[in-house]
């Protein structure tokens, strides 16, 4: 089914998405309806009640496109934030939208002292023989991933 829904939908897009910089909001309902996106939220909350294999293959199928910009695998992780550490309350608010593409989840952090992955920059202007150059240096943890 997921293999299907992206050589449908996604695969088609891809190219004019990144072009644009943003995936069609039209796409998040699209996968939600199709019940790509609430694969491992619980079912009270609109979820398939799922667990982490759901994720891995709407994940894998993604990446056969060869697309990494949609944006699921940060959906995938907000989901499970709330799942794990939200309230009920928070819970009732916020996984039926994710579920449904209604809601598009995004992780926020601030610097410098964003966490133990995150490690504070060293920003400023920097003078070379012919100009001013900006820099923007991170000290990364084991964790963090390289800047490209």
């Amino acid at each position: 089914m997921t293999n299907r829904f992206f050589a449908d939908e996604l695969s088609p897009n891809i190219e004019r998405w990144v072009d644009q910089g943003i995936v069609d909001r039209e796409f998040w309902h699209t996968a939600g309806q199709a019940g790509i996106m609430g694969g491992a939220i619980p079912e009270e909350h609109g979820g398939a009640g799922g667990d982490m294999g759901f994720e891995s293959v709407v994940i894998y199928e993604q990446t056969r496109t060869g697309d990494c910009g949609w944006g699921y695998g940060i959906q995938s992780i907000v989901t499970h934030y709330i799942t794990a550490y939200g309230t009920d309350e928070q819970k009732a608010r916020w996984l039926p939208g994710l579920a449904s593409g209604e809601i598009v989840g995004a992780i926020a952090m601030t610097e410098p002292g964003t966490g133990p992955i995150f490690k504070p920059s060293k920003r400023g202007p920097r003078r070379t023989a012919t100009s001013t150059r900006s820099t923007d240096q991170k000290s990364s943890s084991p964790m963090a991933r390289p800047p490209i």
